[in-house]
């Protein structure tokens, strides 16, 4: 149980980050909503039971885990030692959707 605590998980992180010269960032989930977003800009409101992210704007489906972690590319930290400052980038994350144009949506189907 000790091996499989969150907290374990995010300190063996850190210590590999800082091994290779860099270090780990956090950011707030409550500040950047990334289950929340689509690349296209929208709100794509899901409760935790949604395990789906499916945008009505730009037709983009795929599991909101994925989702989620391709749009924490897009988060920038104002303060990096502050994980409450981290914001997504939404025009960043709608210019990788208009530059890839199917990607996202064959990189997020492709997966099992």
């Amino acid at each position: 149980m000790q091996a499989t605590k969150p907290g374990r998980l995010i300190t063996a992180i850190a210590r590999e980050c800082e091994k290779t010269g860099g270090r780990m960032l956090r950011a707030c989930p409550f500040a950047t909503t990334l289950s929340q977003a689509c690349f296209c800009g929208e709100k794509v409101t899901k409760t935790l039971a949604d395990r789906v992210h499916t945008c009505t704007a730009c037709g983009l489906v795929g599991d909101r885990d994925m989702v989620s972690a391709a749009l924490g590319a897009h988060v920038h930290l104002a303060d990096p030692d502050d994980p409450g400052t981290a914001r997504l980038d939404g025009v960043q994350a709608r210019n990788t959707q208009i530059l890839f144009h199917e990607g996202p949506q064959e990189a997020l189907s492709s997966q099992p």
